[in-house]
């Protein structure tokens, strides 16, 4: 008996054949995560590496008094963790003057999370010559979350907050609606 193949499945079966497969999906990273490196915000009590990156930005992002075009250092380097380098943004920071020129704001872009929420900015507002001195971090995600996630931090924050407090008391707090932010305010 002769075996022949039916001209339709030949086709059929040539067709399906080519058909590109699906590639395989490539893993993505995991967005690095700044809790290390943020640990303490909500009570301004800066990690080790924050306060670095802290005392870099002040010496690249500060202004002299009454600055209203504000202007960045770029000789002054900003130390950045190891394991956070390609997360942290400093050539893309955006600064304004505010206050008439009484302080600096700098917003840093970011790629990570904290607290398990999505990070957009770290938050600096910098005096021009004055004791003006806020850090904080903006995120990605809706206010509700925030505070959801944060609330309990902030409030054990500003208990531990108040029984420390000397002549220029510090605060911690979330951004003013409808900002998604906390912050910690050390000005004096």
């Amino acid at each position: 008996m002769r075996h022949t193949t039916h001209p339709l499945l030949a086709i059929t079966a040539a067709a399906l054949l080519s058909v590109p497969l699906p590639r395989a999906a490539t893993a993505q990273p995991a967005p690095a995560a700044f809790d290390g490196f943020l640990a303490g915000l909500t009570e301004c009590q800066f990690s080790p590496d924050f306060q670095k990156f802290r005392s870099g930005v002040i010496e690249r992002f500060a202004n002299p008094a009454f600055s209203k075009q504000p202007v960045a250092n770029k000789s002054a380097a900003v130390p950045l963790p190891a394991a956070l380098s390609g997360a942290i943004d400093i050539e893309g920071a955006r600064l304004r003057s505010d206050d008439d020129g009484e302080s600096t704001t700098v917003d840093i872009p970011v790629t990570g999370t904290y607290g398990g929420l999505p990070l957009k900015n770290l938050l600096f507002v910098l005096g021009n010559e004055n004791g003006i001195a806020i850090a904080g971090a903006e995120f990605a995600a809706p206010r509700d979350q925030v505070v959801k996630t944060f609330g309990p931090a902030i409030k054990r924050g500003t208990a531990r907050l108040k029984k420390t407090a000397d002549e220029f008391p510090m605060s911690v707090g979330f951004g003013k609606p409808p900002a998604a932010s906390i912050y910690c305010d050390q000005s004096n």
